[in-house]
């Protein structure tokens, strides 16, 4: 089955939302030199980026919408944007027919702030929330209306009327509401347990009861949001007269009493961690009959200790996912209301792991989708009820990313492109036959399609291209939509603003590891760069599985690179052996080798950078966040003077103390791989530094927990070794806040500053 490159005849598109500049011009490249990159663009000199540009309320490349929900006919977009106010806070936008409005602004909604619960904080923080204001939008499938989860509070937009009201007042701390099909009620979560709210009357109805503290019914446990990408813990029947839900139970997981520290004071929360090597939470799978309340409690076969990965709803009944403890083993099975049993549709294994997906998806009569990485990368599959594989439908060599919609003819499935550093969109016919390419322009395609796969939001950027929002018919002529929604400031402005902001453009380069593979990197130069100077470098790195940071597409991050370089540093980005986006055999050369094979692909990027003549070898750093802060530590202590610094954010340090989930799939377990733990541990290593450490941690991290950080600081100190220690309080892994943001990645220029210096104190 071949691959065609060229855009289809058939799709036509219309400009939605511009909202960011396409192509940013009057960007300089830096010169040429003995190791050419591969972009080869050269325009006149920028000014460095500024903080201030970085992190200004209104900045002009965060306009454009960065989450959109279909209605389930397909026919209607709403859309979260972020208002003209505070590029932080989003609004909620609609676009049907031929026009966009704006639905609700959220601060016409909260009159006061509410204090969100601890399970609500730590829900924004397992799911990566940057906004704040409209980040949710629940909908049922007959179009009533709209649920809006906002800062603690629900709303319930009515569509016909064009009202929106608070449901529960005062709020109680309610979690994860969910619309029923038919739109007429909401079960949502309080204290653990079930609950169910008529909309028309407004009577509340409790449908489970937990029988202690440590149970709860209808929430996904920590692992499972944290580690599986599974953020629900209940999901509603399509004729809406069940409700299936997991019931954890965490009285087998250790208690761990992590400080919440912070400026006025502090507050020790008991937290249910589940560390590598120990017990997890007790998951069982239930489905609820409304009519009757009893729960029929479904079958894991001979599993004891399992994750409960995946539910959905199918015409045929519920199909849901067993993950083995190892995860080496994953069995779909599908449980049936009429025979009132389950059975086991297919079962994948492999050596190392498995990754999950969430491509499964049911076609009526002709079986469902299913993807698989047993030929060591995802291929995208049609199967029979029986779970007979029937044929593949992306064709060999291409490592499809996920399916985003089925057709009635054909499905779309975003896939991989050039080594990993590109995404396009593909159409693959259910009949088999050539994947014809969607989008179009060299760089990254972020896609939602519509249910009825008849449409796609495509968010486009390239290194060089803030997000460009439009949006695609499917296999007709008429355009969409060709009136774009209004931006928040006149577009002159917005190119002008983004033009003085961006730094000089990066450009790809391709890094050789040592056993031949090659790595992809982007290099960032400073503003009026000279290769007859000679500059110091920083390797910014991530190195984890699944990690990436040197693809084509617009990175928030990135903006930080540029500002380095801006202060007179060369920073190369790198993504070693086990990063994602290149297929399964390429990222299981970290499976039992954290702390090896990733350590010898940061040197062999300084030993890239070093082969540069306009790079000073004697004045190399590194640094990198949460698993790229561990590679930071362990590099430092393994390659002796290699390198001058490191600045490591939320570093893991004992592999032992990370949750089980994320570090049992990659090391195995830690009482049968006493060596590999052994071998990934920093700690053993504190008397090797030779170069500065400065390690950054948020006092309230419920992820890569504190003590990671304070285990690492005793070695050091007990090995007689000086570095430096900045502490956020309050914050959590991922250390939100405009302010806070801004200081740090001022305190790591200042640092790189002071250690890469030249004689003199001079950079370069």
């Amino acid at each position: 089955m071949r691959t065609s490159t060229s855009v289809s005849g058939g799709v036509r598109a219309a400009r939605l939302l511009l909202t960011a500049v396409a192509l940013l011009a009057g960007c300089a490249a830096a010169g040429t030199s003995a190791r050419r990159d591969e972009l080869g663009t050269t325009s006149d000199r920028p000014a460095a980026i500024t903080l201030d540009a970085i992190f200004a309320e209104s900045q002009p490349w965060s306009r454009a919408p960065g989450t959109f929900f279909w209605a389930a006919d397909g026919k209607t977009l709403f859309f979260c944007q972020p208002g003209q106010e505070d590029s932080a806070v989003q609004d909620l936008w609609r676009f049907a027919g031929d026009r966009s409005e704006i639905l609700v602004e959220a601060h016409k909604l909260l009159d006061a702030p509410v204090e969100l619960t601890e399970a609500q904080r730590s829900a924004r923080e397992r799911r990566r929330v940057r906004h704040r204001g409209i980040t949710d939008v629940r909908m049922d499938r007959v179009g009533l209306g709209l649920l809006i989860p906002l800062d603690g509070r629900i709303f319930y937009y009515d569509r016909h009327y064009g009202r929106t009201r608070q449901l529960f007042d005062p709020p109680g701390g309610e979690i994860d509401p969910r619309l029923s099909p038919d739109g007429s009620r909401v079960a949502f979560v309080r204290a653990g347990d079930l609950w169910l709210l008529d909309l028309s009357t407004g009577r509340q109805q409790r449908l489970t009861n937990r029988p202690r503290e440590t149970v709860s019914n209808g929430l996904a446990e920590f692992v499972a949001q944290e580690e599986l990408e599974r953020y629900r813990g209940f999901w509603w029947s399509p004729d809406g007269g069940r409700i299936a839900y997991a019931r954890v139970d965490e009285s087998p997981v250790q208690k761990v009493l992590r400080p919440r520290y912070a400026a006025a004071g502090v507050e020790v929360i008991e937290q249910r961690y589940p560390a590598a090597g120990t017990a997890n939470a007790r998951v069982r799978l239930g489905v609820l009959d409304l009519s009757s309340a009893r729960t029929t409690w479904l079958d894991t076969g001979n599993h004891d200790d399992f994750y409960l990965a995946r539910v959905k709803w199918t015409s045929r009944g519920l199909a849901y996912q067993l993950l083995s403890r190892d995860q080496k083993t994953l069995e779909l099975y599908l449980w049936s209301p009429k025979a009132g049993n389950s059975r086991l549709l297919l079962r994948e294994q492999d050596e190392h792991y498995i990754n999950l997906h969430h491509d499964f998806r049911a076609l009526g009569r002709r079986g469902f989708l299913w993807s698989s990485e047993r030929e060591g990368y995802r291929r995208l599959w049609l199967h029979d009820w029986e779970g007979k594989p029937l044929r593949p439908l992306s064709p060999p060599g291409m490592v499809v990313a996920r399916l985003e919609a089925a057709g009635r003819r054909f499905v779309l499935a975003t896939a991989s492109t050039d080594r990993g550093r590109q995404q396009q969109l593909f159409l693959l016919p259910l009949g088999g036959g050539p994947a014809r390419q969607l989008t179009n322009g060299a760089g990254w395609h972020q896609v939602i399609a519509s249910p009825t796969a008849g449409a796609f939001v495509d968010s486009y950027s390239d290194l060089l291209r803030p997000p460009r929002v439009e949006l695609f018919t499917v296999a007709t002529k008429r355009q969409v939509c060709p009136t774009p929604v209004p931006c928040a400031r006149p577009r002159a402005l917005l190119a002008s603003s983004a033009r003085a902001a961006l730094g000089t453009p990066p450009r790809p380069v391709t890094i050789p590891a040592t056993d031949g593979t090659q790595l992809n990197g982007i290099l960032f130069v400073p503003p009026g760069f000279d290769e007859r100077r000679r500059y110091p470098a920083i390797i910014s790195t991530y190195g984890g599985p699944h990690g990436q940071v040197a693809a084509r597409r617009w990175r928030h991050g990135d903006l930080w690179q540029q500002y380095l370089a801006g202060r007179g540093f060369v920073v190369l980005a790198c993504d070693g052996r086990g990063t994602g986006h290149r297929g399964k055999s390429f990222e299981t050369a970290l499976w039992h080798n954290f702390g090896v094979v990733d350590v010898q692909d940061v040197e062999a990027a300084a030993h890239y950078l070093a082969g540069l003549d306009y790079i000073d070898a004697g004045r190399l750093g590194l640094w990198g966040w949460s698993y790229g802060g561990y590679l930071t530590v362990i590099t430092l202590l393994r390659t002796g003077s290699l390198f001058r610094a490191g600045l490591a954010v939320a570093p893991v340090t004992d592999w032992s103390l990370y949750d089980t989930a994320y570090t049992e799939r990659y090391l195995g377990n830690p009482r049968d791989q006493r060596e590999v733990y052994q071998r990934a541990c920093p700690l053993p290593l504190a008397d090797r530094l030779q170069g500065s450490l400065m390690i950054i941690h948020g006092m309230s991290d419920d992820n890569v927990l504190l003590q990671h950080t304070l285990k690492l600081v005793d070695a050091l100190v007990v090995a007689g070794q000086h570095f430096r220690l900045l502490l956020y309080p309050g914050k959590r892994h991922s250390i939100k806040g405009r302010v806070h943001r801004r200081h740090l990645l001022e305190e790591i220029g200042d640092f790189f500053g002071e250690r890469l210096a030249a004689p003199g104190g001079k950079i370069p």
